[in-house]
């Protein structure tokens, strides 16, 4: 055997003795066979003198798969093989601009093979082969296939998600804010005067014409944040966003049974003023009440689970979640006969009856006796259907229909309290209704207000009112 080295890649290799001509098993090159002598300087030389002139087969060539270096030039001397002539290894870089050439897979003949045994390199951190280790290639495409998977079913399971859980999640606090906004009143009426809220919090409210009757209940031209109103006989409150309270002042002593004192209350929801007692509403559905409490009116510090408050005169009344309703206070007329209602979704408390709204659209009344003196048809409801909200006064009773039309009992116009309260049979695209004692008032969906029935206080002078203004 005799031992030799490229010419174009340095490789060293052995084949036997009588072979002419051979292929490098690394680049591929082409060249004739010299045997190597002890020279350092000779082999190089001598090998590109060898392929100076000869047919070349184009080595493919890459960067190296790691780097991309190309590997420095040593030489190094090695002992030889039994019987074997001296051999002096040259490893040089190429020119520069040039990449390492690719080792291709050759079959190894008994002709050709390379050396085996290249321990001297691995002292300079070189392979078996003399080239530099490479490191295996970090397979990039398992891991970015990887993770779109991962990334495509955390998206599915986005979409899945929100399809199954947004109406739930979404439809609730809808539902809450569709609550919130039914029981924000923006209009209320009583025997005296009315009060408007409009969209900026502020609140109006109709002059008094006889001042004898002028409590201070109209004096609101200050408040603001205001979000839902009740006017009671001698005085007006107010919810504000904040959950607390506003009212007016009493003017006249007489007439002032506590019924303001509202300053403390928080977390308040809703409101109800009724002749000389007001009463608050709490977030977690408890109730307060001030004033004046000859007939147990202000009872309420033990009701739970309350929705919804109204009063009126001496009477309150409270709707509970599960769709019953309690009443406290006077009862001459059989205004707190409602225990025995259910599906209610909406009160209404009146002087002498009190109406409840079903989940179906129909209305409930209690129910007055002939014998009382006070009855005049207002409880007379049961053919009543495609109802959403309802007002009580003391002598009839309206109701607002789908469409935006309302309905009203009938008083007859031969009776002493009848003011044409009822006639509401021509209102169209109302939104929400109010009942004085003798009166009906109806906001409009453009926040114009229309009114009908008693005016001797000047409680229906709302025709300039437009409470869609901010």
């Amino acid at each position: 055997m005799a031992f030799y080295r490229c010419g174009n890649c340095g490789m060293p290799f052995e084949t036997t003795d009588d072979a002419v001509s051979v292929n490098c098993p690394r680049c591929g090159a082409y060249q004739i066979l010299r045997e190597v002598g002890d020279s350092r300087e000779e082999p190089a030389k001598e090998a590109e003198n060898m392929n100076a002139n000869a047919p070349q087969i184009p080595a493919p060539v890459q960067e190296h798969p790691a780097t991309g270096q190309f590997a420095p030039p040593f030489e190094e001397e090695r002992e030889p093989a039994p019987g074997q002539p001296a051999l002096t290894q040259i490893y040089r870089a190429p020119d520069k601009g040039m990449r390492m050439p690719q080792q291709t897979e050759q079959q190894e003949s008994p002709a050709v093979r390379g050396f085996a045994d290249n321990s001297g390199f691995k002292d300079r951190g070189f392979g078996d082969d003399g080239f530099p280790p490479v490191p295996p290639k970090k397979k990039k495409g398992k891991k970015w296939l990887l993770i779109g998977i991962i990334a495509g079913i955390l998206v599915i399971a986005l979409v899945v998600t929100g399809v199954i859980f947004a109406p739930k999640l979404f439809g609730k606090k809808q539902d809450k804010d569709n609550e919130e906004a039914s029981a924000a009143v923006r209009i209320s009426v009583s025997e005296f005067h009315a009060v408007g809220l409009k969209k900026d919090g502020t609140v109006v409210a109709t002059a008094i014409k006889d001042e004898t009757h002028d409590f201070g209940q109209c004096e609101v031209g200050e408040w603001s944040d205001v979000i839902s109103v009740s006017a009671g006989y001698y005085h007006t409150v107010g919810l504000k966003k904040d959950g607390t309270v506003v009212a007016t002042a009493v003017k006249d002593e007489t007439h002032d049974d506590g019924q303001c004192k509202v300053e403390s209350w928080k977390d308040i929801t809703a409101v109800a003023a009724g002749q000389y007692h007001t009463v608050g509403l709490k977030k977690n559905g408890t109730v307060v009440a001030v004033g004046f409490n000859g007939d147990h009116q202000c009872d309420v510090s033990e009701w739970t689970d309350i929705t919804a408050i109204s009063a009126v005169g001496n009477v309150t009344v409270g709707l509970k979640e599960d769709g019953t309703v309690v009443a406290t206070g006077e009862n001459e007329a059989g205004q707190c006969e409602v225990s025995d209602w259910t599906d209610v979704t909406a009160i209404a408390a009146g002087q002498y009856h009190t109406v409840g709204l079903k989940k179906d659209g129909t209305v409930v009344s209690t129910k007055i006796g002939d014998d009382t003196g006070y009855y005049y048809g207002q409880c007379d409801v049961d053919d009543w259907t495609d109802i959403v909200a309802i007002a009580s006064g003391s002598y009839h009773t309206v109701g607002l229909k789908k469409d935006g039309t309302v309905v009203s009992t009938q008083i007859g116009e031969s009776s002493d309290y009848y003011y044409g309260q009822c006639d509401v049979e021509s209102w169209t695209d109302i939104t929400e209704i109010a009942a004085g004692v003798s009166n009906t008032i109806g906001l409009k969906k453009d926040g114009t207000v229309v009114s009908v029935g008693d005016n001797t206080y000047g409680q229906n002078e709302v025709s300039g009112w437009k409470l869609n203004d901010e």
